[in-house]
């Protein structure tokens, strides 16, 4: 009955140093594979000199017409995004730097009823 738990230590011990062993010491074994056609043509690709000054500077690039337009500059949503939602009865204080360039700190605190 003693040799039992020896015996189970044991085994544990042979398995960790095992998977420890195939983990990280055993090179695996290396497929050598063939390359896809497609992946030769990539190589041949890849090779080609492409000038991107050519490109912009052609008459048919020149031609082309943007149709989409950029949306027009809007300040919609709320001047300071962070204060909490509007509730009635609450007033806020807010904290304002000042923005001159004297040497003097000077700020200003206000009160925003909401």
């Amino acid at each position: 009955m003693i040799w039992l738990p020896i015996a189970l230590t044991v085994l544990a011990v042979l398995l960790i140093f095992a998977g420890v062993y195939y983990l990280f010491f055993k090179k695996p074994e290396l497929l050598e594979l063939a390359i896809p056609s497609n992946v030769q043509k990539l190589t041949t690709i890849s090779k080609i000199n492409y000038d991107p000054s050519a490109v912009l500077n052609s008459p048919a690039f020149r031609m082309l017409v943007q149709y989409n337009e950029l949306p027009p500059a809007t300040t919609e949503g709320r001047s300071n995004p962070f204060l909490p939602p509007f509730s009635l009865g609450r007033s806020i204080s807010t904290f304002t730097p000042s923005t001159s360039t004297s040497t003097s700190t000077s700020t200003s605190t206000s009160t925003i009823r909401l």
